[in-house]
């Protein structure tokens, strides 16, 4: 069942990043590949928490949000 759940999310993660990138190229016609970086920047945030500080997932995720936010503040 646990690999189920984690499929779910996957999934979910991914039609998350589709719809996003088609609303850039899609609808504008622009190419744009900063949804990527800044869901590795998420990523790597979130799992830097997980590994060293041994955090709970919502603090993780929220982590996540927050790093990946200011940098894209910062880059635009």
């Amino acid at each position: 069942m646990d690999y189920f759940i984690f499929m779910a999310v996957i999934i979910n993660i991914f039609i998350i990043l589709a719809i996003s990138q088609n609303l850039i190229v899609g609808y504008t016609g622009m190419f744009s590949v900063c949804q990527a970086a800044f869901y590795g920047i998420g990523a790597y945030i979130s799992a830097l928490l997980a590994i060293w500080l041994t955090s709970n997932l919502v603090v993780a995720i929220l982590a996540a949000s927050i790093g990946a936010g200011i940098c894209g503040a910062i880059i635009s």
